[in-house]
């Protein structure tokens, strides 16, 4: 789940931050997030532990960290929508992992395993096996951590560029050397392999051994036009200057799937997933009520990685036709489903408002993410604009009836992913327009209020950049849990 790269590096930054309340608290992990291009095509689940959707191009969100001792270095993608951490070993041939490489013989603290590790993309795949080992990010280190090794690869790591992506300078080009999930347990591999059993990933490692100040991590993306320093990440607290108002929440929800060893099913926290109610477009030029209401609350995934956002088909067409009005032009993309709108429609003051529930019925007062036109607006190098919202189907993880949010909405909104009390808080972000986002202080309050104030944004369209929409999406999902809310 992702589009263009930001690379993330660890820094602290002015002494505005105030990580420590006592000598004895364990830090906040602070990480900002650097906006890259990445050259290769972007691969799509569709293996047996997990439903997640990826796109085939954008951008990405990547982390630096190092694995064993002494440290290697790895720059993986951080992905919500997973839960493993896995990179390529040594044992990948080079022509296939043109990437750094984990080497078990150089780590004094490497230990072995019999787990086997696979994971199927729609254009190929990885496998390998599991291993524990020294984990370090940002400086603090989780010991004998279990991840993943891959020792072949298919596609993966190599550079599609037969596929139209854009051209970039090497500078731009940021590959990702493997990836890390902040899914929960029971989204990790191994525990939808036959009798294997979930592991606790890496971010709840950093919680259940206290290395992290508040069992939270909390992603602030920023306005899609800005490039380097473009966002940021914390493990452990929130940032009270990259937001407005309050932070309010709504809970994730657990699913039934049923059991790989039994035919006994169970609910369990997987995917950051919460209920939605519907969209409202404030500002546009339909001449229906701007509230556009699902007839029952569906099940919505919260993705950083995706760039586009996915909803029910009748519903991104009813968007659609409220943003540009009635007997507007406008039209379907037959390869990708997404719609192709005017480009001077990024100079409205139209908003589309996500409206989020904490339960199975609707609620009269939602949990909101306002965003603007301008961002969920993305232009291609023929100069045409695409709406960042297209029709979810029947391969997505609930079903066509189902939605899943990914950055063209999200970048609106200050996210506190709880693993506490299993819950998720937005605010409305504040963009840096420009500024540098390594200074700030960490904290700030929170509660249940809601906030309806919309972010701003820069004008014009989005330029994330995509070289021209014209082969498929490969929106590869795959239906494995038979998933009951």
């Amino acid at each position: 789940m992702i589009l263009s790269a930001l690379l993330l590096t660890f820094a602290f930054g002015s002494g505005t931050i105030q990580a420590l309340e006592h000598a004895q608290d364990p830090p906040l992990i602070r990480l900002p997030l650097v906006e890259r291009t990445d050259l290769q095509a972007r691969y799509f689940k569709r293996d047996g532990y997990t439903s997640l959707l990826y796109n085939s191009h954008g951008t990405q969100y990547l982390v630096s960290l190092s694995i064993g001792t002494p440290a290697q270095n790895f720059t993986v993608t951080l992905d919500t929508g997973s839960g493993d951490l896995w990179v390529p070993s040594k044992d990948c041939p080079s022509q296939v992992c043109p990437v750094s490489r984990y080497d078990s013989q150089a780590s004094s603290t490497y230990n072995a395993t019999d787990i086997p590790f696979k994971i199927t993309y729609g254009i190929g795949g990885a496998d390998g096996v599991f291993i524990k080992d020294t984990v370090t990010i940002g400086g603090v280190s989780v010991k004998q951590q279990q991840l993943a090794i891959a020792s072949n690869s298919t596609n993966i790591f190599t550079r599609m560029t037969s596929m139209g992506l854009r051209n970039t300078t090497a500078d731009d080009a940021v590959p990702a050397d493997g990836l890390l999930g902040l899914g929960y347990p029971d989204l990790t591999s191994s525990a939808h392999q036959k009798n294997g059993s979930a592991y606790t990933p890496f971010v709840f490692n950093l919680v259940q051994q206290n290395l992290i100040k508040d069992p939270v991590f909390s992603i602030y993306l920023n306005s899609a036009n800005e490039r380097n320093w473009a966002g940021e990440i914390i493990f452990g607290g929130v940032d009270s200057t990259k937001y407005s108002g309050n932070i309010s929440y709504v809970p994730v929800q657990q699913i039934t799937a049923a059991s790989t060893s039994s035919s006994a099913a169970s609910s369990k926290y997987m995917f950051w997933v919460v209920y939605g109610q519907g969209v409202a477009v404030n500002g546009g030029k339909g001449t229906k009520p701007p509230n556009i209401e699902y007839a029952t609350p569906l099940p919505t995934i919260i993705d950083t990685g995706t760039t586009l956002s996915y909803l029910p088909a009748q519903m991104v067409l009813a968007i659609v036709e409220a943003i540009v009005g009635p007997g507007s032009n406008y039209q379907q993309d037959p390869t990708t489903g997404m719609y192709v709108l005017d480009c001077s429609l990024a100079n409205q003051k139209t908003t589309i408002q996500l409206q989020m529930t904490s339960s199975s019925a609707a609620s009269k007062t939602p949990v909101v993410i306002d965003a603007s036109i301008n961002d969920v607006l993305m232009k291609d190098q023929l100069g045409n604009c695409y709406l960042a919202i297209a029709p979810s189907d029947s391969t997505s993880p609930f079903g066509a009836n189902s939605a899943l949010i990914g950055q063209s909405i999200l970048r609106s909104a200050y996210m506190v992913f709880d693993m506490g009390q299993n819950r998720i808080g937005f605010a409305p972000s504040i963009f840096s327009e420009g500024k540098n986002n390594n200074a700030g202080s960490s904290g700030g309050g929170s509660n249940n209020n809601n906030n309806n104030g919309a972010s701003g944004g820069q004008s014009g369209a989005s330029s994330l950049v995509i070289s021209s929409i014209r082969w498929p999406l490969v929106v590869s999902l795959f239906v494995v849990y038979y998933c009951i809310f």
